[in-house]
């Protein structure tokens, strides 16, 4: 890489750590480009544009605001992948407009506590459940950041 490159990497990474909100809405993005990875878009080469920008954002992160930037990766990617709730709410479910869009809300924001529990468990869970260690990622992660990686019982060392 050469300097200018690393110049205008740490520019932005620092305009991402002074704006929280600039780090949010592109982790928003990076879920909502997921979406259009699948039927009927097919744009597979949005797929890994999505998740550098999931990594460039993440990264630098301490663990304890993991599970916020993932629960913003899902919510982008459940909010514009789930427009068939409302439908399903609304039209088949003979329910009004307001209600059918809170349902949907509450419905986007219980699944993207999934992708807030997968990020927060990529770095911090290795300690609390077996399974993050089958891949190892979580020691990927401890290791990255300079700690000591915790063994992990259950892992592919006990398969």
């Amino acid at each position: 890489m050469t300097s200018n490159t690393t110049a205008r990497t740490s520019e932005l990474t620092s305009a991402l750590s002074e704006h929280a909100w600039l780090r949010a809405a592109t982790l928003l993005v990076a879920g909502a480009l997921q979406t259009l990875t699948f039927s009927p878009f097919n744009w597979w080469w949005l797929g890994p544009l999505s998740v550098a920008l999931i990594l460039f954002c993440c990264l630098p992160l301490a663990p304890q605001k993991l599970f916020r930037a993932g629960w913003l990766v899902g919510l982008g990617l459940f909010g514009t992948g789930a427009s068939w709730v409302y439908i399903s709410i609304s039209e088949h479910g003979n329910t009004s407009v307001p209600l059918a869009i809170i349902l949907t809300v509450i419905f986007v924001s219980g699944l993207a506590l999934f992708h807030g529990l997968a990020f927060w468990d990529f770095c911090v869970g290795t300690r609390s459940f077996p399974w993050s260690g089958v891949l190892g990622l979580g020691q990927a992660c401890q290791k990255q950041r300079g700690q000591a990686a915790v063994p992990v019982s259950g892992g592919m060392d006990t398969l």
